[in-house]
């Protein structure tokens, strides 16, 4: 016997329109209900298959970069706004290495210790517990479509440390992703945003004109 008399008062069965804010009411989006009503019938009326999208349960993801980059700053910026959280030390966190990708022709002594202490020590600080996942970036430090950053040598041998990792902790691995070698800070950002909730079985990425 049922006693949610608000829902359903005059039957066991509860409505299409409730059962549409029900699930709204708990965080679900893309509600869609199949038949729409459009047939007519009892058959069609009692009957019905609902769809909708679960709610995203936040992350939580650490950014690894030089004081006051802008790619970090844009990057945690589109996390919180999502509702996940970005926080200064976790190894339950994803870990997302930024600092190769600030680099340039003239950063010469910064790359060598970005790429090869940085990425080390984030490395085997984050491996010590968790589930969450290292991605490695860098930005234009692969020749694709002819196009690749002046720095893109500095930061080329990160790329090794991630496979190299990735070997290693096959399971707390994510990927390397290359952004493109130009663009803005909110732009690139985006587009790591988007590699970062890839699941495409991908691990190297190297985007170049939004593929």
């Amino acid at each position: 016997r049922f006693e949610d008399l608000e829902l359903r008062p005059a039957s066991p069965l509860i409505d299409k329109d409730a059962w549409r804010g029900l699930l709204s009411d708990e965080g679900f989006d893309d509600v869609r209900i199949e038949p729409d009503g459009a047939r007519p019938g009892r058959a069609t009326r009692q009957q019905a298959l609902l769809l909708a999208r679960a709610p995203r349960a936040g992350q939580r993801w650490r950014l690894v970069a030089p004081a006051g980059d802008p790619l970090a700053a844009a990057l945690s910026s589109i996390l919180v706004a999502r509702g996940d959280l970005v926080v200064d030390d976790a190894s339950d966190a994803h870990l997302v290495y930024l600092s190769a990708a600030a680099l340039d022709d003239a950063d010469v002594a910064a790359a060598a210790e970005a790429f090869c202490l940085g990425a080390i020590e984030a490395l085997s600080a984050f491996v010590g517990g968790g589930e969450g996942r290292a991605y490695l970036v860098t930005r234009g430090a692969q020749a694709v479509e002819n196009e690749q950053a002046a720095g893109a040598r500095w930061q080329a041998p990160l790329w090794g440390v991630g496979r190299v990792f990735a070997l290693e902790n096959p399971g707390r691995w994510g990927g390397l992703i290359d952004l493109p070698p130009a663009g803005d800070a909110a732009s690139q950002a985006a587009i790591l945003a988007a590699a970062l909730d890839a699941r495409d079985g991908e691990d190297q990425a190297a985007i170049r004109h939004g593929r």
